[in-house]
């Protein structure tokens, strides 16, 4: 009796597709085993994928929803644009658990009870803020990858999970970094600051990967090397041992297009521009 109410729960949950024998001959194939689960899978497989991109149907819109994509499908950042991928949002059960991740690689692995109760769970590209990018910059910190937030923000857990964020290697050869000086950080944003986490890098994918226990806005950072001597260093375009209208006038050469010289781009942005020229005259002017 315990198996028969087994199989009826089972047809009741996803009906035999029309085409397919009665229900009877399907009770008394699995009842005999003379049918295995393998081709009551195969049988009930279509009805299964349906029920399947049904729940990702729901969870894109649900994600567009909270998470709508502007026109703006790009990201600056030093030397590259670097696309932002559409956010992704999951619905993970306490019980089970689950795993988020989004199609550049980004990603979340949360353990069963690590949450008290079901929550929408998320990966998505933070608003841009000159305050984080501004902290970043004073602790020498170097961009390698676009900040990501897992949400909700603010989220807490009752045991680590695990996050994981790609990084850009045409950022790290753009700036000179290293990779094992790669970091996941994350910011606080009540100090206003970003905090190194204990990271595993994994240099195949081109990832870092972190524990916490709560959700904010994370990034992959290194040690990069102090503006300051860097402009110091590079602000004498014609290599004369001076920076001084020569170089202003090299650099605005290269701005307009004029001249093919590579140095003008100082502050490692991807091109020679205003801001460029702007670095040399303020060196220009403190001699």
């Amino acid at each position: 009796m315990k198996s028969l109410s087994l199989v009826m729960l089972l047809l009741s949950a996803f009906p035999a597709p029309a085409t397919a024998m009665p229900n009877e001959d399907w009770v008394e194939l699995i009842m005999t085993s003379t049918m295995t689960l393998d081709v009551v899978k195969r049988f009930y497989e279509p009805e299964m994928c349906k029920i399947e991109e049904e729940r990702l149907r729901t969870a894109e819109f649900r994600a567009g929803r909270l998470f709508p994509l502007s026109a703006k499908t790009y990201a600056a950042s030093p030397r590259h644009d670097l696309i932002v991928p559409p956010p992704v949002l999951q619905v993970v059960n306490p019980a089970k658990g689950g795993r988020l991740k989004r199609s550049d690689k980004a990603a979340l692995k949360v353990p069963a009870a690590a949450l008290s109760q079901p929550i929408d769970l998320s990966i998505s590209h933070p608003n841009d803020d000159p305050v984080r990018e501004g902290a970043a910059a004073r602790k020498h910190l170097a961009r390698a990858s676009l900040p990501v937030a897992f949400g909700p923000e603010g989220t807490h857990f009752k045991e680590p999970i695990s996050i994981t964020i790609p990084y850009d290697a045409r950022l790290i050869e753009a700036q000179g970094l290293k990779e094992e000086g790669l970091k996941a950080h994350h910011w606080n944003p009540q100090s206003r600051a970003w905090e190194a986490l204990a990271s595993r890098l994994n240099t195949a994918d081109k990832t870092v990967a972190a524990d916490v226990l709560h959700f904010s806005i994370y990034q992959v950072l290194a040690p990069g090397a102090d503006p300051a001597t860097a402009v110091a260093d590079s602000t004498d375009l014609n290599g004369d041992g001076v920076t001084d209208a020569k170089d202003v006038g090299l650099a605005t050469d290269q701005a307009k297009g004029i001249s093919p010289c590579a140095k003008g781009d100082i502050n490692k942005d991807g091109a020679c521009n205003v801001a460029d020229i702007q670095m040399i005259v303020i060196k220009t002017l403190k001699r």
